[in-house]
């Protein structure tokens, strides 16, 4: 057959020409009669068999979408069967579950980065920095300081560093100063904890390290701390094996958690309107109430599963062995520690009967959205069936707005609440809120970009600002006739930008919007000093006083006075520590190990020699001169003895040549503050040493002052030399040391 107007051929009974769409006549009469000659017939009529397919289409995009919808609706779907076909308490136990699933996750990862990595607890790093900052305000306030005397516009920025690591028993810790950018000063230092050693160094003065054995330079109870550091750094290393990885101590997790909910079998459940902050949010209401009953069923589940859990049994046992295993630090074994523990649990469980008596303790309802998620809990403390006390969380939301509200009642007069509402975008939320005490409004509290995601990990990420609230200022101004002007334009913010691996926090305080002073702290991981032992050829180990001299005769005051000049600290303070720096240089180390240290200089007798002392003492005594008779001279007294009235310890002190002495010491002191005097007592010469109203003048360094002082009066034989100097009877020498107020401090004294 072909195509009666294209004559193309037809293979089948086709209706339409494949080619040209015009009608094929079919073998039954009258298919082309309604068909008038020449006419033109083509294809725009759709078939009959096209009709149909189109609602069947539709029909199929329907049920498409409705399975998407299903699909992406599957949470609150399950939500809905779970709330509208299980018992009260068991959907309550359902969405504590859940809950408490997601939070475990987070736990899990903290609990495996703790326990489960002794890498991370051996090796850390971490670098803070914390600057303080003027804003144009501040300066202005500085400037008025100039009307005092003290100027202070130079001052734009200070910034400390600190550094910590600990790698392989070694930790080093990092000190910077910096000014208007500048850096001006750093120090480090180095603990061997394995060896005992502690290294220092100031990179601005010299690239030498000073050494210390910290078992002579601090004493034995630097030995004890080691002793013990090593042995919690043993303990930390063998934890890992010991303890159970974070899989298994979310299994005990679980696993007690659901006895504890299986306990509770008092749950009522409705449908009420949750608002928080002015937005309401249609909940499902669970009211869980607990009573002494419930306390002693849930207690009891918990006891009897413990003392038939293997997995807890493991965990007890490992650990304590662990603990046992490393110096013996547990004094018992695993098994023993485990008995002990069985007879504690059959204590408690004996005493659960007193629980039965009690009555209701706690109400705790629960507010659950759509999705199956808590967004609420009020808790309600109960006493002799009246509630003395409540707390509440919740967080309804509508849309992109959110409402929040805390508040504490603890049931003494006192309740604190915050309370507000914003809007989020994406994960970001921004509000206002109040902070209430006792129901009167003291701060407003602004918030900006809020990571809401962030904040579920554990991260503050956003900024808040924080002023007075009106109520408080119109308080202060009506009752205390106090102009509040400048307290309502005050701010306090906070801007916080925290991650894993560190962060920054900002704190600012501002005056209608000018900034005043901002304190800023940054915070990296990996960021600390490299904790190394320095190496020998750059170290010079303190063994002897002459070493200190060796380091101190390796620095650089004048590299060091170069960059202080180049820096932005004024002339006049650059000058002063020049000052300073030129007292403590070359030899005057020596005065700041010993503040005596002039004594062995201005003494121009050399006591040691044996040659220098008199066959007779007498001969230090001329005859009187009979020209003195009449002044108390004794013309007829042997050689030896003392002509005119005998002289005392007493006297001499008083005496012109010995306060000449006395001066030239106390100049020489005068400078750190100290006021030397000298006393007898009886036959004893008392050296005492009134200090300034410093904390560093401690016990501990006045005994160093006296050891070194007292050394050095025995290094010349004082006694002999002062008996034959001024022929007076001396049974010691004492030093007493006294604070500011008078009270002494130490004493110390040499016969």
């Amino acid at each position: 057959m072909f195509c009666e107007k294209c004559g193309k051929s037809l293979e089948g009974p086709e209706r339409f020409c494949p080619n040209c769409g015009a009608p094929v006549p079919s073998e039954e009469a009258g298919d082309t009669a309604a068909v008038p000659a020449g006419a033109q017939i083509t294809a725009d009529r759709p078939p009959e068999k096209k009709k149909k397919a189109i609602p069947l289409i539709v029909g199929g995009v329907a049920v498409l979408a409705a399975v998407m919808l299903c699909i992406l609706n599957a949470v609150t779907l399950g939500n809905f069967f779970r709330r509208s076909f299980s018992s009260p308490e068991e959907y309550y136990r359902h969405v504590e579950e859940v809950t408490v699933s997601e939070l475990s996750g987070a736990w899990s990862r903290y609990y495996e980065l703790l326990v489960g990595d002794p890498k991370a607890l051996e090796e850390r790093s971490t670098g803070m920095e914390f600057t303080l900052e003027l804003g144009e305000g501040g300066k202005e306030l500085l400037g008025l300081l100039g009307t005092a005397g003290v100027d202070l516009t130079w001052l734009n920025e200070l910034s400390v560093g600190l550094g910590y690591s600990l790698k392989d028993s070694v930790i080093g810790y990092a000190l910077s100063l910096g000014l208007n950018q500048d850096d001006l000063l750093s120090a480090n230092m180095v603990l061997d904890v394995e060896e005992g050693g502690m290294y220092l160094q100031i990179p601005e003065l010299t690239s030498d390290y000073i050494g210390y054995n910290m078992a002579e330079f601090v004493g034995r109870d630097w030995l004890e701390a080691l002793e013990m550091y090593q042995d919690m750094q043993e303990i930390r290393r063998q934890m890992p094996d010991a303890l159970p990885d974070e899989k298994e101590m979310e299994k005990l997790q679980r696993k007690y958690l659901r006895l504890m909910l299986d306990s509770i079998s008092d749950v009522e459940k409705s449908r009420k309107t949750l608002k928080a902050g002015g937005v309401s949010q249609k909940c499902t209401e669970l009211e869980v109430a607990i009573d002494g009953r419930t306390l002693a069923r849930m207690l009891e589940a918990i006891l009897e599963e413990m003392q038939e859990d293997e997995d807890l049994k493991e965990l007890i046992v490992n650990t304590t062995d662990s603990l046992m295993a490393t110096n013996g630090l547990f004094g018992c074994s695993g098994d023993y520690c485990y008995n002990v523990f069985l007879e504690e649990l059959a204590e408690i469980q004996d005493s659960l009967e007193e629980l039965q008596d009690l009555g209701d303790v706690l109400v705790m309802k629960v507010y659950v959205d759509d999705r199956g998620r808590i967004v609420g809990r009020v808790l309600e403390l109960l006493e002799d069936g009246e509630v003395f006390g409540e707390i509440s969380v919740l967080s309804s939301q509508k849309g992109s707005r959110i409402g929040y509200e805390f508040s504490a009642d603890w049931g003494y007069g006192e309740e604190i609440a915050l309370t507000g509402s914003g809007k989020t975008s994406g994960n970001k939320l921004t509000g206002d809120f109040e902070l209430e005490l006792n129901g009167i409004t003291f701060f407003d509290v602004g918030v900006t970009g809020l990571d809401l995601k962030q904040w579920k990990q554990g991260y503050l990420d956003g900024s808040f600002t924080v002023t007075l609230s009106k109520a408080i200022a119109s308080f202060f101004s009506v009752n205390l006739a106090y102009d509040t002007s400048m307290l309502k334009d005050l701010q306090i913010t906070l801007d916080s930008r925290m991650a894993k691996n560190g962060g920054k926090i900002t704190l600012g305080l501002s005056r209608d919007k000018e900034e005043l002073i901002n304190l800023t702290m940054s915070a990296r991981v990996g960021g600390g000093p490299e904790a190394r032992v320095p190496a020998a050829d750059n170290t010079v180990f303190m063994k002897e006083e002459k070493d200190l001299e060796t380091w101190w005769s390796g620095i650089d005051w004048d590299g060091f006075i170069r960059n202080l000049e180049e820096s932005d600290l004024p002339e006049e303070v650059v000058d002063a520590l020049r000052e300073g720096i030129d007292l403590f240089s070359g030899e005057g180390i020596g005065m700041l190990l010993n503040p005596y240290y002039p004594y062995d200089y201005d003494d121009p007798y050399d006591y040691s020699d044996p040659d220098w002392w008199p066959d007779d003492y007498g001969d230090f005594y001329e005859a009187p001169d009979e020209s003195l008779e009449g002044n108390g001279a004794d013309p007829g007294a042997d050689d030896g003895e003392l002509w005119g009235e005998e002289e005392t310890l007493e006297s001499v002190l008083q005496s012109e040549d010995w306060q000449n002495e006395l001066s030239g010491w106390n100049e020489q002191v005068n400078d750190l503050g100290i006021t030397l005097e000298t006393v007898a007592d009886g036959n004893i010469l008392v050296f005492e040493w009134y200090l300034p109203d410093d904390e560093t003048m401690d016990e501990t360094l006045c005994s160093i002052m006296a050891d070194s002082f007292m050394g050095t009066l025995e290094s010349v034989d004082f006694l002999s030399a002062f008996r034959v100097a001024y022929g007076v009877s001396l049974d010691g020498v004492r030093c007493t040391f006294y604070n500011a107020d008078g009270s002494e401090i130490y004493r110390d004294e040499i016969n």
